[in-house]
C-alpha cells in the first residue's frame, strides 16, 4: 500500500511540474506575442507620422525636390519601406521614390477614388506576399496621398 502511494505521489508531483513548465511556457509565448504587436504597433505610428508630416508640407507647398530628399531619407532609415508614391485627385502618379509606379498603390489609389472615400486616418490596403501599403491624405480636398509599401515581418 505504502509503494502505490509513493508512485501515486511521485505521478502527481511530475503531473504538477509537467503542467508548470506548460503554463510557463504559455505565459512565455503570450508575451513574446504582446511584445510583437506592440513594436508593430509603435513602428506603424512611427510611418504615419512621417507620411502625415510630408503630406502636410506638401499641401503647405513644399518642393518636390525637398519632399523627395525626406522620403529618400526615410527609406534609407527604414529598410522594410519599399517607397513611397504621391498621387494626384485623380490618381495619376505625381512623384516616386523610388522611381515608377506600384500596381498594388495604383489599384488602391483607383478604388479610394472611385467610391469617394477619402477617409482622414492613413489608409492600409490587403498584405499580399508579406507587404502591406499604407496611404496618407495630402489634404481635405482630396489633394493627393502619400503611400508607403512595406515588408510584414
Amino acid at each position: 500500500m505504502a509503494i502505490v502511494a509513493l508512485m501515486t505521489l511521485v505521478g502527481a508531483l511530475l503531473f504538477a511540474v509537467a503542467q508548470s513548465d506548460a503554463n510557463r511556457a504559455r505565459a512565455k509565448l503570450a508575451t513574446d506575442a504582446l511584445w510583437v504587436e506592440q513594436t508593430l504597433r509603435f513602428q506603424m505610428a512611427v510611418d504615419e507620422d512621417v507620411l502625415v508630416r510630408l503630406a502636410l508640407d506638401a499641401s503647405a507647398g513644399a518642393s518636390q525636390q525637398a519632399l523627395s530628399a525626406r522620403a529618400r531619407l526615410h527609406l534609407a532609415a527604414n529598410p522594410e519601406t519599399l517607397g513611397l508614391r504621391w498621387y494626384d485627385a485623380t490618381g495619376r502618379l505625381i512623384a516616386a521614390v523610388p522611381e515608377g509606379p506600384g500596381p498594388a498603390e495604383a489599384a488602391l489609389v483607383r478604388q479610394l477614388l472611385a467610391s469617394g472615400a477619402l477617409p482622414p486616418r492613413p489608409v492600409y490596403g490587403p498584405v499580399r506576399d508579406g507587404r502591406v501599403v499604407l496611404a496618407e491624405r495630402v489634404s481635405a480636398s482630396g489633394g493627393g496621398w502619400w503611400w508607403r509599401r512595406c515588408r510584414c515581418r
